[in-house]
């Protein structure tokens, strides 16, 4: 009993430390250790058990970072990082407590080089807030699909999240990261990796290389990572300037087979830039939201599968480049019997409403996925696109085995640099606060996973189940991203018990 007491009175002063030592750090205004102020920051809209940490510490530079990692090694404390304010995935849901380290204070863009068409900024900077700012200087990321106002724009390129523009020259939009590794030591990417500090000379070095250094590719080990070997402080993405001149076209289809081969065609040509496929759920959801129509009509109208493709031209004859791809367009719909059309059958203003906020992030209330039933449940992967239709089949057969309705579940196909493969995902809406709703799509969630893994479904993002599945069947793989992983976290305090 004297044992159990001296261990009890050795943990309160160890965690009393601990404490007085982050205060010293960030100051005692940027600590939360009250659990019910931790739940309610700490958003998540995942169905994974959701677990918290015992603190959050609000960082506001590299050297604060840098401490509060030292200081975790010093007392094993698991740390994660945290730099978006929701989460949709449970990919910052802690497995053992420790400290959350929330850079929602490093929220500084440090650099817009329009002449590079680069820009470097903190992890705190979200979707919402550098759109607007890059409009300024006539500027605009290659972004995800309708991205959630609140998701860090650095975190989303660095878990890979499908981007709308299929070109090549825009799949790699990373560029020189800085990072705090789980040694506590600061280590910089690509050309950032040379002497001095990158505010000494941000008009003369545009630091977009994110290659090495040396002849490794150590910002592709930070990408996926998900806090698990470091805290990225800052990076550079590409960007590009905003077309002059747009003309958007709907290309819709009762058959996926027929609209993939189209895909294809106009992918080889290389026209076009914002290119992706919605079912009629998606989309309905997102005209009803910006067109005050009524849901259910507006998916009526809508053929299963619709394709929006998008040419622009930039400041020099645009109108030419339209016209020119416009007639590549045309001629290769006609080759599948497809008819592209500015405006949607039934429904008025969808290709200038499509136009409006096809580079915003979502600004209505509730969020796109949220709309139907409170709740979305998303599957996703990669594949090779002449393969989604076998995969549609499957996923369907699935669903009507668990009484799913066809008009909840949505669908996108996002093509990736000219249609070499595509990012495929599913949309389970339903009712979070439903107990009985929430375990039927929690076991369909697993055979839906199941399915898609068996026919060959890459998960390049692997969040809950899916870790499970890979790394469960691929010990070689795991093996080696647990060696790979002690190289850069010896004391495996980086989000301990989650794989990168």
């Amino acid at each position: 009993m004297k044992n159990i007491k001296n261990e009890f009175e050795k943990n309160d002063i160890i965690e009393k430390n601990l404490k007085q030592k982050l205060q010293k750090i960030v100051g005692n205004e940027n600590i939360i250790d009250d659990p019910n102020k931790i739940e309610e920051i700490l958003v998540d809209y995942s169905f994974f058990p959701k677990r918290y940490p015992q603190y959050i510490v609000f960082p506001q530079n590299l050297h604060e970072i840098q401490k509060i990692i030292q200081l975790a090694n010093k007392y094993n404390i698991p740390i994660i990082p945290r730099s978006s304010e929701i989460s949709f995935y449970g990919e910052s849901l802690h497995r053992q407590g420790g400290i959350m380290l929330n850079l929602k204070r490093m929220n500084k863009i440090l650099d817009i080089n329009e002449r590079n068409r680069s820009i470097r900024i903190q992890a705190g900077v979200n979707w919402g807030m550098i759109i607007d700012i890059l409009k300024e200087h006539g500027l605009r990321l290659n972004m995800p699909l309708f991205p959630h106002p609140k998701k860090s724009v650095l975190t989303s390129y660095l878990e890979r999240y499908p981007l709308v523009i299929a070109t090549y020259e825009y799949s790699e939009p990373l560029g020189a990261l800085e990072v705090v590794m789980g040694n506590g030591a600061i280590f910089r990417t690509g050309s950032a990796v040379g002497p001095g500090e990158p505010d000494e000379a941000p008009e003369t070095v545009a630091f977009v290389d994110p290659t090495g250094p040396g002849s490794s590719d150590f910002y592709r080990i930070i990408q996926g990572a998900q806090g698990t070997i470091c805290a990225v402080t800052w990076g550079t993405i590409k960007v590009e300037a905003i077309p002059s001149l747009q003309s958007l076209y709907f290309i819709s289809s009762e058959s996926l087979e027929i609209l993939v081969d189209f895909i294809y065609k106009i992918q080889r040509r290389m026209i076009g830039y914002e290119c992706f496929v919605l079912n009629n759920i998606d989309l309905a959801i997102i005209l009803s939201q910006h067109l005050s129509q009524e849901f259910k009509k507006i998916m009526r109208e809508l053929a299963p599968w619709n394709l929006i493709f998008v040419i622009g031209g930039l400041k020099r004859y645009p109108e030419e480049k339209i016209a020119y791809e416009e007639e590549i367009l045309f001629e290769l719909a006609k080759q599948v019997k497809l008819s592209p059309q500015k405006e949607l059958p039934g429904i008025i203003n969808a290709n200038q409403e499509i136009l409006k906020i096809i580079g915003e992030a979502w600004k209505k209330e509730p969020y796109w996925k949220f709309f139907l039933k409170g709740a979305c449940c998303d599957i996703f992967f990669l594949t090779t696109m002449n393969k989604v239709p076998e995969f549609d089949r499957e996923v369907r057969k699935k669903t009507q085995q668990f009484n799913y309705p066809d008009d909840l579940l949505g669908s996108y196909m996002q093509p990736i640099e000219y249609g070499r493969a595509c990012h495929l995902e599913y949309n389970f809406f339903y009712d979070s606060k439903n107990n009985q709703e929430l375990q039927h799509i929690q076991s369909l969630y697993r055979e839906v996973s199941e399915v898609i893994y068996d026919l060959g479904g890459f998960f390049s993002r692997p969040y809950g189940l899916w870790k499970e599945m890979i790394f469960s069947r691929h010990k070689i793989y795991a093996d080696t991203l647990k060696k790979t992983k002690l190289i850069f976290d010896p004391q495996n305090i980086m989000h301990p018990g989650h794989f990168f």
